[in-house]
């Protein structure tokens, strides 16, 4: 008997009738594309074996609300979830080392903790979420990259590592924490002299 060990790229892209995923249970990858725009699908529980989700994975599943996230997931690629229009919350493995850009831009997240093994947050990762209220980052952060967070108009509690060195070019614009930290910068406390910004 054959096992499955990975999802290749665009194994099941727009697939709209695709309702539920029987898994393998050796699965260790799910290449890029594979579900990508996979609109039936309301609930995932990716086996705990998967330690790397590729680029655009599940782009687009925008009726997708529950995921339950491989405990030994290393590595998330850009844009894996993002447009997931219906996906309010998920919980991030412990061993999460890597996200890419616009991993989750444009998804209905709320809030989000990022596990400590993330010392850099990704171009437009959070782009265009506009109820994402509150964002922790549990591990030392040193760069908030371009557009991270802009256009998340409902971020009013922000996490921030000591060790942040670097804020992108736009990375809280149009959101609503911006207008503290423009305060922050005027009266020149530096970001990274902050572990919280709450208001």
């Amino acid at each position: 008997e054959g096992r499955i060990y990975s999802i290749y790229t665009g194994a099941f892209r727009d697939m709209p009738n695709l309702t539920e995923i029987v898994w393998p249970n050796d699965l260790n990858i799910i290449y890029s594309s594979a579900f990508y725009n996979c609109t039936g699908l309301t609930e995932l529980e990716i086996p705990n074996s998967v330690y790397t989700i590729s680029d655009y994975a599940f782009y687009n599943c925008r009726n997708l609300t529950k995921i339950s996230m491989p405990s030994a997931l290393k590595e998330l690629g850009k844009g894996a979830f993002a447009n997931c229009l219906a996906l309010t919350k998920i919980d991030l493995p412990s061993k999460l080392q890597s996200i890419g850009q616009k991993a989750f831009a444009y998804s209905g997240l709320k809030s989000i903790i990022v596990p400590a093994g993330v010392t850099q947050l990704s171009k437009e990762m959070f782009r265009g979420c506009k109820d994402l209220a509150s964002a922790s980052f549990l591990g030392d952060v040193t760069v908030v990259g371009n557009h991270c967070f802009e256009g998340c108009v409902s971020l009013k509690s922000l996490q921030l590592a000591a060790s942040l060195k670097t804020v992108g070019e736009g990375a809280f614009a149009d959101a609503l924490v911006q207008r503290f930290v423009d305060i922050l910068q005027k009266v020149g406390v530096a970001l990274g002299d902050t572990d919280d910004i709450t208001f």
